[in-house]
């Protein structure tokens, strides 16, 4: 984001100006009238600036102090500002731009609740708790206190999830359809590993079940970052060193063919040494079903984020 320093800085008054970058970052690069007055800036200036293409207008007594495309970020805080001082966001915005909108464990809730399945409540309370830094313990509070309308159950389960080291929806989809569902046995989550002088999380290994394989669930979220694809190429490599087995699984494996994950998982666990003790689980999934056309993979944190409620002002991003 460009900053023109010529007409940010200069007026700025001595004692203020530690304080100005702080806002700029703070609000990303939008300001109001009302702040660029308070900076020492003259209303003169502000006009000059928009009328030489420095800033731009984005509403009424909001700007933008750089050009071009505004990013997601910018308009969230450009909403607020325009919304004033009570201009709070909630639901999915609050979700995305926390804090300090609503509470996070209120935002929890209120986007579990609207979901359209059982199913998708427990994945958002799974996939926001386990990214953000909200105690489950808050969390347990919350629901207890202010009670959701519907999917109580359901988002109880999501914090039991998290509690037993589940991260994401992917993770939950693999321990109820792949594990539970075929009589497999349940793995460790979290489990530590070293890779170049640094600490990384694998989500599932079967150590403890006498199998050394690892089995790595790839929602794509993060994984396409340049850094964490050569974080996960480094891993690899040094499972491979240590002689582990590793497998890898994604949104379309798990959802759509999860009877054949199970095959994979089971051939790799008992040819690396694991016996089961009771006989195998017939999977009752005849045939995996085919994705409806347009059809989403359940809630996840990188949704794009839409709409905003406030018991005082709703302030929209658009």
């Amino acid at each position: 984001m460009p900053l023109h320093r010529r007409w940010s800085e200069e007026a700025i008054p001595a004692e203020q100006r530690q304080s100005w970058p702080v806002l700029f970052q703070e609000q990303h690069g939008i300001v109001t009238r009302a702040q660029l007055l308070a900076y020492g800036h003259s209303r003169a200036a502000i006009v000059a600036n928009l009328e030489a293409g420095r800033w731009q207008r984005v509403l009424p007594r909001v700007y933008a102090t750089f050009t071009g495309l505004l990013p997601r970020q910018a308009r969230i805080h450009a909403a607020l500002r325009y919304g004033g001082g009570h201009a709070v966001l909630s639901h999915r915005t609050a979700a995305e731009a926390w804090p300090p909108r609503t509470k996070p464990t209120d935002t929890i809730v209120d986007l579990a609740v609207p979901q359209a399945g059982a199913r998708d409540a427990v994945n958002v309370v799974v996939d926001l708790v386990s990214r953000s830094e909200v105690p489950v313990s808050a969390m347990r509070d919350c629901v207890s206190s202010r009670p959701p309308f519907r999917f109580r159950a359901e988002i109880q389960r999501g914090l039991e999830l998290v509690a037993g080291g589940l991260m994401s929806a992917l993770e939950v989809e693999f321990k109820e359809q792949v594990e539970e569902r075929h009589g497999l046995p349940p793995g460790d989550r979290q489990t530590a590993v070293k890779v170049d002088g640094k600490t990384l999380w694998e989500d599932v290994t079967y150590d403890s079940r006498g199998a050394a394989l690892t089995v790595r669930l790839d929602g794509r979220a993060t994984h396409a970052m340049a850094a964490v694809a050569f974080r996960d190429r480094r891993r690899d490599n040094a499972a491979e060193l240590t002689g582990r087995a590793r497998l890898v699984y994604g949104w379309r494996d798990v959802r759509n063919s999860p009877c054949q994950v199970a095959a994979e998982v089971r051939t790799v666990l008992m040819r690396e040494g694991w016996r089961p003790t009771a006989e195998r689980v017939t999977c009752d999934r005849t045939a995996a079903p085919r994705s409806r056309p347009g059809a989403k993979a359940p809630f996840a944190a990188s949704d794009s984020v839409k709409g905003a409620f406030s018991p005082h002002h709703s302030a929209s991003a658009y």
